[in-house]
């Protein structure tokens, strides 16, 4: 009796170690060694997941971390990221958004302001075979196409999109290594107290003010706005307002986007289907030495006219003489002139 009671109340504890809260939630991890964490070829088990889900919590309270507090939406967030991985090892595709995207009327789209937005374009490295959990790249019948969230800078407006140029960091290497630097503009933060300054080689360095309520990464490093490379904005799609410009940089901005629009016509016109030529004199025209690029400008002599308003019909043509009124004078005079002299 003695014996069978310690052996159930053994089988009991064992039973209720496998109901217990603890015991349950160790089975919702991912375990090395089972199929959908080896190499073994076979498919994952449906409703495995890859990644370690993250233990529930009461609503709207976060666990704690070595940081603080996280929020519950944080933790909601890869919860769903483990999710998405899910349908991805099922052949699925599911798309991600950002909390502070959002559709802005047209009104508030000026010219200056500052956004981020989706930005696609073909890759750099165009592969036949796309990986399934590469998030910025995107199999397409046309290629493969490379997605992010890319930082701009309105330059117009229209009546249903805007056009933009977008800004770019190059790794924090800047524009030291790329050719035809008239293109570019260097961009930074106007709050920044180490921001270089105001006039770079380049031309006039913009500067931006944070908006109040972005609180993400703002302009850092040695950032350049790409002036040749207009982006088109509908007002329909999301985006998320970072800043503007200050109004000493929006009219730098203006004048410069005009002087270059003109100069590359005056370029054009004077050095014809040469491109390469255009591109190595844009940035000393702008900076006004027409000497380097055009030579010497010589003045050219304005040609004697040689037809008189008002003759009458009937004119003769060159080295004719016209029998006015019988006068010879009259005929030698219109000679002279009809030959320039």
């Amino acid at each position: 009796m003695g014996i069978s009671s310690a052996a159930s109340r053994a089988s009991n504890r064992s039973h209720r170690g496998r109901d217990s809260p603890v015991f349950s939630a160790a089975s919702n991890y991912s375990r090395p060694g089972k199929s959908h964490d080896s190499f073994s070829g076979r498919s994952p088990r449906r409703g495995a997941s890859a990644l370690q889900p993250i233990p529930r919590t009461q609503p709207g309270v976060g666990r704690i971390s070595k940081r603080g507090r996280v929020p519950a939406l944080q933790i909601a967030a890869r919860r769903k990221l483990s999710i998405v991985n899910d349908l991805k090892c099922y052949g699925s595709a599911a798309s991600s958004f950002r909390l502070t995207d959002r559709v802005y009327d047209r009104d508030t789209y000026v010219v200056g302001l500052v956004i981020s937005a989706p930005w696609h374009a073909p890759a750099y490295d165009q592969v036949s075979l796309v990986q399934i959990d590469d998030p910025g790249l995107t199999a397409s019948p046309v290629g493969t196409i490379i997605s992010k969230f890319r930082k701009f800078v309105v330059v117009s407006v229209g009546g249903s999109s805007c056009q933009m140029v977008p800004i770019y960091t190059h790794n924090s290497r800047g524009i030291v290594g790329k050719p035809h630097k008239d293109e570019w503009l260097a961009i930074r933060d106007a709050d920044d107290p180490n921001s270089a300054p105001r006039e770079t080689p380049y031309g006039i360095m913009l500067q931006a003010f944070r908006d109040s309520d972005f609180s993400g990464t703002f302009i850092k490093g040695l950032a350049y706005v790409h002036l040749t490379e207009t982006t088109l904005h509908e007002f329909n799609a999301t985006a998320t307002i970072e800043g503007k410009l200050d109004d000493f940089s929006l009219t730098a901005l203006k004048f410069r986007v005009f002087a270059m629009n003109t100069v590359r016509l005056e370029l054009a016109d004077f050095f014809g289907e040469n491109p390469e030529a255009q591109n190595q004199n844009v940035w000393t025209l702008l900076r006004g030495d027409r000497s380097l690029v055009f030579g010497e400008e010589e003045e050219e002599e304005e040609e004697p006219k040689a037809i008189i308003q008002g003759k009458p019909p009937g004119t003769p043509e060159e080295g004719e003489i016209w029998e006015g009124d019988g006068s010879e004078d009259e005929g030698e005079v219109w000679e002279d002139v009809w030959r320039g002299k």
